[in-house]
């Protein structure tokens, strides 16, 4: 699985410290989801996406997007690691 894979199954919104006894697959949205969500809203305010004929279009894109911006995170935290 690659980095930007395990980045995006982490939870969007993590549970504060001293919650450690809440389930954290209870529910919520993975960072890729969230991602993805805010994309699809973004698209749907575009004149050219948004018409609701071409829904599949604009969730691929909205996927695609959530995935490079995490590959491109996973870049950055790659060199900020390296000495």
């Amino acid at each position: 699985m690659t980095m930007s894979l395990v980045r995006g199954s982490e939870p969007a919104f993590p549970l504060p410290r001293g919650n450690e006894n809440i389930d954290p697959k209870v529910g919520g949205l993975t960072k890729r989801e969230f991602i993805a969500a805010m994309a699809v809203q973004g698209l749907l305010t575009n004149q050219e996406w948004g018409r609701p004929d071409n829904p599949h279009a604009i969730v691929a894109a909205a996927v695609l997007s959530a995935d490079c911006l995490l590959a491109e995170l996973d870049k950055g935290a790659t060199a900020e690691q390296k000495p």
